[in-house]
């Protein structure tokens, strides 16, 4: 199943890698100079490491989430990982009143197929504490697999089921609650189209969160402004295509402007130096 459809503003983290600014959250653009990303957890064996670090890859607005994940041959069929808030609240759980939608925009790995999966927690009880079997709820989205390239992912509050494992009040408080947890469930199994992935990918996420509506990424205002979106075609812009020239890159990487053939070449280092020092509204 796959679903095109919105958060503002919680905040991606996972348990325990990068230390930061910030109490425990990341903006749901990626852009603080040091923020504070976490992994959670990763399972069944197949994952021998991963890692989470800011990247200047614009997959959405500004900076973005570079995630890596060491897959490795194993029996079994199906190995992932999760990276999310065990506990956001406060100014920082700044979800819009009528937020409708879950969104996350990500560049898939080139190698294989991943799905992706949503689990959302309340504070039902007030406690301060998300306590899953204890008072509170826990919801959980369908598992949606990731098209290949950049994508948006938007998954309606709708679709969000209670997963049976809480005792909350049973009613979705996306948009009240004062403390919520979440993960992002990133999935490799045998029976996913082009099978279990046994070797190490990179992908890129961001905009992640609740929003008003669906989501979509956001048309370039200037052709060229691939470093900070600042509608500017300047030396960051340049230098951005010059620290990976003769590289080949990713499905959907923003750096590969002219054709995207997967190479940033003099095609690309082209776009730059035609439109260099062009500004935009």
């Amino acid at each position: 199943m796959k679903t095109q459809t919105t958060i503002a503003s919680l905040l991606i983290l996972a348990a325990g890698s990068i230390a930061a600014a910030g109490a425990g959250t990341l903006p749901a653009e990626f852009d603080e100079a040091t923020p504070d990303i976490n992994r959670l957890y990763s399972y069944f064996g197949g994952v021998t490491s991963w890692s989470i670090a800011n990247s200047p890859n614009v997959i959405h607005t500004g900076d973005s989430c570079q995630v890596n994940i060491n897959f490795v041959s194993s029996f079994f069929n199906a190995n992932g990982v999760g990276l999310g808030s065990n506990l956001v609240t406060g100014a920082a759980l700044d979800v819009p009143a009528d937020a409708d939608t879950f969104s996350l925009t990500v560049q898939s790995p080139p190698e294989g197929t991943l799905s992706v999966s949503i689990t959302i927690r309340e504070d039902d009880n007030l406690d301060g504490v998300i306590d899953i079997g204890n008072g509170d709820d826990e919801w959980v989205s369908l598992a949606m697999f990731l098209d290949p390239g950049t994508n948006v992912y938007n998954i309606p509050f709708s679709q969000f089921v209670d997963s049976g494992g809480g005792d909350g009040n049973g009613i979705q408080n996306f948009t009240t609650s004062s403390t919520m947890a979440y993960i992002i469930n990133f999935e490799t199994r045998a029976s996913n189209p082009g099978g279990l992935i046994t070797v190490p990918v990179t992908m890129y996420i961001d905009h992640v969160g609740f929003y008003t509506g669906p989501q979509s990424i956001p048309t370039p205002s200037c052709p060229g402004d691939i470093a900070n979106n600042d509608s500017m075609v300047d030396v960051d812009d340049l230098n951005a295509i010059l620290s990976v020239f003769g590289s080949s890159v990713g499905p959907g990487d923003p750096r590969d402007l002219a054709n995207a053939d997967g190479i940033i070449d003099v095609d690309d280092l082209n776009v730059i130096l035609a439109n260099f020092g062009a500004t935009c509204p």
